[in-house]
């Protein structure tokens, strides 16, 4: 089994984040992992993205040519990767882009749910609960203790970034989701 992922977004959107956290998962469940982070000079407010992948066997080249799945966080990523590759899966951030839809594309308001939470930074885990939620091979019954890992200086936001995840799970999981799907 691998799984290969492309994050874009901008600076600030916890696009770094969120691939160590895939890559420590992928750890947790006891794969071979890569994350290649890439970003502007610019840093927050910048390009940002990264590639994870996650592997049953050896990783023998870590750059993602033609991932499995691409995480789309900001309209201009949209516009820069929306016809670079050909994704299982189109994961999209649709409180900040508007994608064209196609049969591999999964909208989820992501921003949007974060911000109901309280915290519009959790963007990123709402994501993650979302892609974890639709592969369904991961076992992520160690989230907690990846996230306070991630969150060493910063542990006050642990139980918002845990809330942001389940959300993203429970929002692909649930009716919303399914509803869409249909049409």
């Amino acid at each position: 089994m691998t799984h290969t992922i492309l994050i874009a977004g901008y600076g600030g959107q916890g696009i770094l984040f969120l691939g160590q956290f895939f890559a420590y998962l992928g750890m947790f469940n006891n794969m071979h992992v890569t994350w290649v982070p890439s970003y502007g000079p610019e840093m927050r407010g910048g390009s940002a993205n990264c590639s994870v992948v996650i592997s049953s066997e050896d990783i023998k080249f870590p750059i993602v040519k033609n991932p499995e799945t691409v995480i789309i966080m900001n309209e201009p990523s949209y516009k820069r990767f929306k016809d670079k590759f050909s994704p299982r899966y189109k994961i999209i951030n649709t409180s900040l882009v508007s994608p064209e839809f196609d049969n591999s594309t999964v909208g989820i308001p992501a921003s949007k749910i974060a911000e109901n939470l309280g915290n519009v930074r959790t963007t990123n885990m709402v994501m993650a609960g979302c892609y974890v939620e639709i592969i369904k091979d991961l076992d992520t019954s160690k989230v907690e203790e990846i996230l306070k890992n991630l969150l060493r200086e910063k542990e006050h936001l642990l139980d918002i970034n845990l809330k942001a995840f389940e959300a993203g799970r429970r929002y692909i999981g649930g009716k919303e989701w399914k509803e869409l799907q249909k049409g």
